[in-house]
Order: structure tokens, then sequence, then C-alpha cells
């Protein structure tokens, strides 16, 4: 599936589970005591984030997304949407009326595109008169002591809902995880998690000034911010809905951008209806009740989103040559390999490959052509930046090592190291071979952060690893070997596991050109002298 398709797909179900969250939370709030909406929604998002970061597990991006500048905009942006809304409904706005007019959203968003980008971003213009129209007979038919307070309400908030899709189209950890669903669980239930604090902090200070009493309806007394109702509802029906629609909110962004999730979105109104009526089966909420001049909006709504989808679509999904097809996927795979090389730093494969980020990531996401100037830097830099290094460290492989070894007749002097790790094995077998993975990383991360260019640090494979180190004489020997030793037997905290982890290794060195005149003679005095080493110290090889 492409990421284009994908994103179709997640604003799709975004849509779906817009509607049901609109009827969710009108329904309690309306029909279930001692319900505050807001209380409902922050223990929502605080269960829906406890949910993903379970489905997730530990792992990358964690540190990352919480430390990342736009969760927090994101978090403080929902928050302001969700207290829109609630006030949007309490000037009288029935569901209905609510998330239809809320597609105002997909006007705002262009105005937002054509100012931060002066792109004017319009796939159909009869697609978007059409959402238009729908939107002004909805307007014109509320009543008009409620009709600019309620329009004031919900251009505020959709202004919030628009900036919170383009933060999460921009959000880099959640374009980093793009291709890892646990990934993107992750970053989805962090950023939940920063937004519950955030909410927390705001409803408790809005308690301890009183607002509950001046606006009851948004602001909680501490009896409904600790009632069991709604901590019940939000654990066993909320989770369910937050986690899902945050998810699928977060992938549809970046996949096709703010201005198309939000003509999907505008399916919404359309959907609202069934779901209401559904719900109505059960005798939990009235049957909805249609006024003519909303089934007409809502239509030009939905007939107008519709227009829009079918045009973008034709317009994203044009088929490149066969062969321009083939040279897209070998461009991806050769930036996938730089990825995995330099363990998902995007600055450091930037640079290796010699061409920007946005490029980068222009290449792994749309299927278009690129161009002859691009392709040639992204092989040959490829091709001499990142071909000859091993992909789990970022060191030096094997063949890269010993054409370094080869050509030392060109040195003046140098001593090279044969380090082989002890005690490695118990690592993979206790703690997992992820575990053993992090190890290996550490110890090339340590190894080449003391030994930078000129000096080489290869990994030759397995547990085994080579440095040269120019210029040095054969009295430097021993200072240098202790100084290895050091940086690798100092323990290492690998995350998800509490233990710190050690291991020992077991150094052979030689000099050139005093105890070798070639690469192929020293190579054989390291690694006979590290064998003695392991037998010295009771260590099977």
């Amino acid at each position: 599936m492409t990421n284009i398709k994908k994103g179709w797909i997640f604003a799709a179900i975004t849509a779906l589970i817009w509607s049901m969250n609109a009827v969710y939370y009108q329904s309690i709030s309306a029909y279930v005591d001692n319900v505050n909406g807001p209380v409902s929604i922050l223990l929502s998002m605080i269960s829906g984030a406890f949910l993903l970061l379970i489905l997730a597990g530990p792992g990358r991006l964690s540190v990352e997304t919480l430390k990342s500048k736009n969760t927090w905009i994101f978090g403080s942006l929902l928050i302001l949407g969700y207290m829109m809304a609630f006030a949007k409904y309490f000037v009288g706005l029935n569901v209905l009326e609510g998330t239809a007019l809320a597609r105002y959203g997909v006007i705002i968003s262009m105005i937002y595109m054509y100012l931060s980008t002066g792109r004017v971003v319009i796939s159909s213009r009869l697609g978007l008169l059409l959402i238009f129209t729908g939107l002004l007979v909805i307007t014109m038919t509320l009543p008009a002591e409620i009709r600019y307070i309620a329009l004031f309400w919900l251009i505020l908030g959709e202004t919030t809902v628009v900036l919170r899709a383009r933060v999460a189209e921009t959000h880099t950890q959640n374009t980093d995880a793009t291709g890892d669903v646990k990934s993107e669980l992750r970053v989805t239930g962090y950023i939940l998690s920063v937004t519950s604090l955030m909410f927390i902090l705001i409803l408790f200070i809005a308690m301890k000034l009183g607002f509950n009493e001046s606006i009851p309806n948004i602001v909680p007394s501490f009896e409904e911010f600790f009632a069991l109702t709604p901590f019940l509802l939000a654990v066993f029906v909320g989770a369910i809905i937050m986690a899902s629609m945050k998810y699928s909110e977060m992938i549809a962004t970046k996949h096709v951008g703010t201005v198309n999730f939000f003509v999907v979105t505008a399916f919404v109104p359309i959907l609202t209806v069934p779901t209401k009526y559904i719900v109505s089966i059960f005798t939990i909420v009235p049957a909805p009740v249609l006024d003519m001049p909303d089934v007409i909006g809502t239509a030009l709504i939905t007939v107008g989103a519709i227009i829009t989808v079918k045009n973008s679509q034709k317009k994203k999904t044009k088929k490149l040559a066969p062969k321009a097809r083939r040279e897209l996927q070998v461009l991806r795979d050769t930036i996938q390999t730089a990825m995995v090389c330099f363990n998902d730093n995007e600055e450091l494969v930037s640079e290796k490959l010699g061409v920007g980020k946005r490029t980068i990531k222009g290449i792994m996401t749309t299927e278009k052509e690129v161009s002859k100037n691009i392709k040639n830097k992204i092989i040959f830099n490829h091709a001499q930046n990142v071909a000859g290094l091993d992909h789990l460290t970022g060191a030096l492989n094997k063949s890269s090592f010993e054409a370094k070894l080869k050509d030392l007749e060109n040195t003046e002097k140098a001593l090279v190291l044969f380090i082989d790790l002890d005690k490695f094995k118990p690592v993979n077998d206790t703690y997992g071979h992820k575990a053993g993975d992090s190890i290996l990383e550490g110890v090339a991360e340590r190894l080449m952060a003391e030994f930078n260019t000129p000096h080489i640090v290869a990994r030759l494979g397995g547990d085994e690893f080579c440095l040269i180190v120019y210029g040095k004489d054969k009295k430097d020997e021993e200072k240098l070997v202790k100084k290895v030793e050091k940086l690798v037997t100092e323990p290492f905290i690998v995350e998800g596991i509490d233990d710190e982890i050690s291991v020992g290794c077991s150094i052979g060195s030689a000099h050139y050109p005093t105890e070798g005149n070639c690469g192929l003679e020293l190579n054989k005095v390291a690694d006979e002298r590290m064998y003695e080493a392991k037998l010295a110290s009771g260590v099977e090889r």
C-alpha cells in the first residue's frame, strides 16, 4: 500500500471516528448525570495514551517525542480545540449542526496554507463551491440570537484544529515513525500523555480560581472531577475512541496533507446521522430530528467532498512510467539503507547523501519522478559514504577495513588493534539480541567518538572490532590498549532494561612499520595477540 493510499484510508477512518466522538461526548454531557465534558475528555486522553503505550511497548522515538516542541504545541491546540467545541455546543447547536459547520475547517485550512506557503491548494473548484454553499445554508438557518456567537466559537475552534493538523503533518517524530506501526503508536501515545498532563494542570488551576462557578458547563467542580461515572466511561469507551482517533489523525495528516485531510472530514456530518440513529436504538439518546435546511446543507457538503476527493486522488495517483518507478524504488532502498546505517538520524543521512531532509521526505512519501541530478547525487554519495559501512553500528565494514590496511604503506606509522568482546554471548542469552545489538552500537559509538577522523574504527562482524590509530609509536601501545579497554568495559545502559550491562574485551595490537611491512602481516600479528590475550584471561574465544 502506498503512503498516499494509506493516508486517504486513515483520513476516512478519522472522519468515521469523529462522527462517533461527537455523538458520544454530547450524549454523555446531556444524558448522563454528574459527567463534565472536559473531565470525560481528559480521562479518555489518559486512558487512550495508556492503551497506545501498552500496544507500542518501549522503543525508539520516546524521549525525542517528549522533548519535541511540536508535541507540546499539538497538545495545547488539542486542549483549546476541545474547550471551543464545548462552548460551541452550549450556545445551542445540535450535533448535526455542530459537525456540519465544523467543515468551515476546509476553508480555514486552505486560507492557512495560502498564508503560510503562498500556494492556492484547490483540487476542485466545484467541490469547494458546494462545500461552501452547504455551510452557508446551515449557517443561515441558525436562530439569529445564537448565529454569530456560535460561528465565533466555531471558527476559533476550527482554527485550532487546522493548526493542530498542520503540526501533526510536520511533526518530526511522527514522520520518522512512518512504516513502523509500534513507533507510530508510541509517538501518538506520548503526545496524548503530554496533552493529558497539561489538561490536568489547566483544569486544576481553573477550579482553584473558582471558574467552575462562573462556567460550570466547561470547568468542573472537584466532585465532578473525581466522579466514578466519567472514569468508567473513559476506561471502557473513551480510551478506544480517543486512541484510535488520534492515531488515525496523525497517520492521515502526514500522508495526504492538511487540506486534503479536512476535505475528507467533510463526510463527518453525513456519518453523524446514522451514528446517532444507531445509538438511539438503545434509548441512550433520542433519534435525530432532521430539518430540511440541515439535510440540504449536509448533502451539499458531502457531494462537494466526494467531488474534491475524487479529483485529488486523480492528481495524487498519477502513475509513474515503469522505468521511473523502478528508479524511485532503488532510491528509496538506498535511503532506507542509510537510515538503518545511521540509526534514523535524519541530519546525518542528509549530510552523507548530500541532499536536504525535505528532498528525502519527498522521495520516501510521494510518487513523483526524481530529477537526474538528485538521483546521481544520492547514488554517488551512498557509494562513497554509506556502502562501506557496517549497517548496525555505522563503523567501517570488513571490506573497507581491509582496504585501509592495504593502504598502510602510504602511512608513516600507525597502531592496529583487534578487539574481541568477552562475555557478549551471555548478554544475548539473558537480555535478547536487541540488547546485544545495543551493546555493539554502544561500543562502536564510544570508539568512533574517541578515535575520529583520520583514525579508523571498523566492525568485522559478530563482536569483533578493529582500530587503526595513525601517528602512534610502539611505545604508545600499552597506553592505547588500556584506553580502549576502559572505553569498552564501562557499563552500558540499555533502554527497557533495568540492569547495567557490562562486557569485557581481549585486545591484540601490532605496530606499523616495526612489526610488519604490510597490512596482511599486521593483521596476522594483531589477531594472534588477541587470541593470546583471551587465553591469558581464561576466556574462550
